[in-house]
Formats: structure tokens, sequence, C-alpha cells
């Protein structure tokens, strides 16, 4: 309990700092951000892109995913099913048509089964929900090299990552243990703690992308 009490805390401290930017500066930042991830070997190799749509004061993904689908890439959105702990991704190919508001708010794409993410590994995009039942993985091409970039309230010196608490991440990606190696999170320099409390169940990104630099 006591652990869980510190990490409420740094979570709430670290969404202070970057509500406290400027949006001048969050503009800026997701910018150099963007330009950063643009140049990395691991975007322009990959065929398909798992993304997000950013909320509040997040580093802001609209370009970023705008310039995904412009250059030739399948960009896939995620889906947050709050009841039973999971996230899928779905494939967006018009910003008008494919999202729309869901949970928390947070623009989220259409939930259509041929729409789904399907990867390598078996029960990719087909996690079991709390009835029993499994979602058919019936889209995607697995062939293609998948990148993951990944939202979040803080980070560390050791690239541990904090996300909100539901650890809808953590799970996908323990689900899909072939994407760990291609995954990146992007944030602000000032989203950095000393040293995060981690359990067993967190998925470190690969990568940590800031308007600085890689981690």
């Amino acid at each position: 309990m006591e652990k869980q009490t510190h990490k409420k805390e740094i979570r709430k401290q670290m969404i202070s700092r970057r509500d406290a930017l400027s949006e001048a500066e969050r503009i800026e930042f997701s910018r150099c951000i963007a330009k950063r991830l643009f140049a990395m070997n691991e975007y322009k190799n990959a065929g398909t892109v798992l993304s997000y749509a950013s909320f509040r004061s997040e580093v802001m993904t609209d370009e970023i995913n705008k310039r995904i689908i412009s250059d030739g890439k399948k960009l896939y959105l995620p889906k947050t099913y709050v009841k039973e702990g999971i996230i899928k991704f779905f494939l967006v190919t018009s910003f008008d048509a494919d999202i729309a508001s869901g949970a928390m708010g947070i623009m989220e794409p259409r939930e259509e089964a041929y729409r789904l993410y399907v990867g390598k590994m078996c029960g990719q995009g087909g996690e079991s929900i709390d009835d029993g039942t499994e979602s058919a993985p019936v889209g995607g091409e697995p062939e293609d090299r998948t990148l993951v970039i990944m939202p979040g309230v803080a980070f560390d010196a050791d690239g541990n990552r904090m996300g909100y608490g539901g650890g809808f991440y953590d799970r996908f990606l323990d689900r899909n243990r072939e994407l760990s190696e291609h995954t990146v999170m992007l944030a602000y320099c000032a989203q950095k703690a000393d040293r995060l409390p981690t359990e067993a169940t967190d998925m470190k990104p690969k990568l940590v992308l800031t308007e600085e630099g890689f981690l």
C-alpha cells in the first residue's frame, strides 16, 4: 500500500510538471520530438506504427499521426476497454471518419474487426476478456515491421516508464513480447524523475525520446 501511495504521489507531481509547461513550449518541444522520431531508422523501416492520440498536456501526436499516414505507413491507435483492463489497436486511415471521443474523453478509433491490429504472436489484438470470450484477430499484416509509440507520465535515468496506473500498455506488451524491442516513449524532459518505483509487471520501453534526445 505504501509503494502504491508513493507512486500516486510521483504521478501527481509529474503530471503537474507537464501541465506547467506553456502551450508554446509543448508545441515547440513536440515538434523537436517529432523531428527526432522521423529521423529514426526504426521509424523509417516500420511499415506499421502503433501510436496514440495525445490527451491534455501529453506530447502532441496529431501531426505525428498525420505524417505516419502520409508516409504510406499503417497507423493504428488504441481503444481502451476500461472494464476489461485492456487496449486494442485499430487501423485509422481518416481522422474524420475513423476516430471519435472515447474513454475518458480521449480520441479513439472505431471498433471494427477488419481494422484490428494483428501481430506475429498468437493473441495479438485478441486479448481475453472477463466473460471468457476472445476477439478474433482478423486484420493487419504480421510481416510488417511494427513500431510502438507510447505515452507516459514519467521516466527515469534507467529508462523505466510510469503510466497512468491502469497497466494497459504493460498488459498489451506482455502479451505481445515481439514488440518490446520496438517501443519508444514520447516525453518532455520535465517528466524525468530521479528514480521510479517499479513492479515486476512493468514493461520498460526500448527508448525514451524527449526534446533533447534519446535515453
